[in-house]
């Protein structure tokens, strides 16, 4: 991995959120980016789970434990949003700028607070 070191620590503690989110009872598999105090959160529901307000609480209320410098937490259940972000990460890790991922970050969250 050749990133840099801010970069890094978001990198490192979208990783972290994304762990413990996917350790919560009924999600399968969830992926995250992290842009200042707001995090974006992709899930992947288990077979006969349904994504609600309940899970969503549980989600927020995890992560706000586990992250204090986080502030907004937007959840979603979205395929395409989920590899959205997947893509996002892969770049980062790919050594390329978080800056240049600004834009789509930015265009994941309005779309989110829409949701």
């Amino acid at each position: 991995m050749s990133v840099g070191g801010k970069d890094y620590d978001i990198l490192v503690r979208s990783e972290n959120i994304s762990d413990i989110v996917v350790d919560l009872y009924g999600i399968d598999n969830a992926t995250s980016i992290i842009f200042n105090d707001v995090i974006v959160i992709a899930v992947e529901m288990a077979q006969d789970t349904t994504f609600n307000d309940d899970i969503k609480e549980m989600i927020i209320n995890t992560v706000l434990e586990n992250d204090t410098m986080i502030r907004q937490v937007l959840i979603t259940d979205n395929k395409k949003i989920f590899d959205q972000i997947e893509n996002i990460i892969e770049s980062l890790m790919n050594g390329k700028a978080y800056d240049d991922q600004v834009k789509e970050i930015n265009r994941i969250i309005e779309k989110m607070k829409k949701e």
